[in-house]
């Protein structure tokens, strides 16, 4: 009877452990919006950047903010804009994210301690290129960075 506990418990021990290291190190899923592929980590946004030569476009972001959630079907309502959106790296940076408060404590985005929506673009050296409060601002600014 002993030999049956500890041939299931070790099995079960590995998976316990392996299983929350497997989890603990996954990360949070890319959202969709139309043909924009909005990436949730800023190690993940940054490492793509760097080998796909693209900058950053850099959307942050509160739950239940209805600016926020008019940006998003800005983006989608216009061919035009998802084309502009399409040339970066996409990374949408909830105010709930762990990457937020490491964002808001960055002097460099010191606007993210006054509201949101905000906006920012840089390259993936995390130069700031561009930063503002208004999307179609951004947007169109954009647009004209190469």
């Amino acid at each position: 009877m002993k030999t049956k506990k500890i041939i299931f418990i070790i099995p079960m021990s590995f998976f316990l452990i392996f299983g929350y290291v497997s989890c603990k190190n996954k990360s949070k899923s890319p959202e969709f919006s139309g043909n924009l592929v909005w990436l949730r980590e800023k190690k993940e946004a940054l490492q793509s950047s760097e080998r796909e030569s693209r900058k950053l476009f850099l959307f942050f972001t509160a739950d239940e903010c209805e600016a926020c959630d008019e940006f998003i079907r800005y983006t989608g309502a216009s061919p035009q804009v998802e084309g502009v959106l399409q040339r970066y790296i996409l990374l949408k940076v909830k105010n709930s994210d762990p990457d937020f408060e490491n964002f808001r404590d960055d002097d460099r985005f010191a606007e993210l301690r006054i509201k949101i929506p905000f906006f920012a673009i840089m390259n993936s050296s995390e130069e700031i290129l561009f930063k503002s409060f208004d999307p179609v601002e951004t947007v169109q600014t954009a647009g004209t960075i190469r």
